[in-house]
């Protein structure tokens, strides 16, 4: 039974940082002028945008500003190489009034997809 106990104590230990980073799904954020922070932009100004590489190549379009609440921004939803794909703001700065995303190439081919 101590052993039982045991193994299932580990396997909880184990587990709870897996279940801890499931998130919620996010939802694409309709009030236009909802704040993007990290971008200090609103929604309205940031859809329709191209979105940069490190090296200043265009790599899409922003689609959406999505969120896990109407008023929280944390990702947004892009046209990439022609598929949608969810890339986090805290990924992304505003330099020289251009959205750049601290990625390279071979990191956008893993990028979730966006289910509109």
């Amino acid at each position: 039974m101590k052993r039982f106990l045991l193994t299932a104590a580990l396997f909880s230990s184990l587990m709870s940082p897996a279940l801890a980073q499931q998130q919620e799904p996010l939802m694409r954020l309709t009030d236009p002028d909802v704040s993007i922070g990290v971008l200090g932009m609103r929604v309205y100004q940031a859809e329709g945008v191209e979105i940069y590489d490190m090296d200043g190549n265009a790599i899409g379009t922003v689609l959406a500003v999505l969120g896990q609440s109407e008023k929280t921004p944390t990702a947004l939803a892009v046209e990439m190489n022609g598929r949608s794909v969810v890339l986090e703001l805290a990924s992304m700065e505003l330099v020289n009034n251009r959205i750049v995303v601290q990625m390279d190439g071979g990191t956008f081919e893993g990028l979730p997809a966006w289910e509109q």
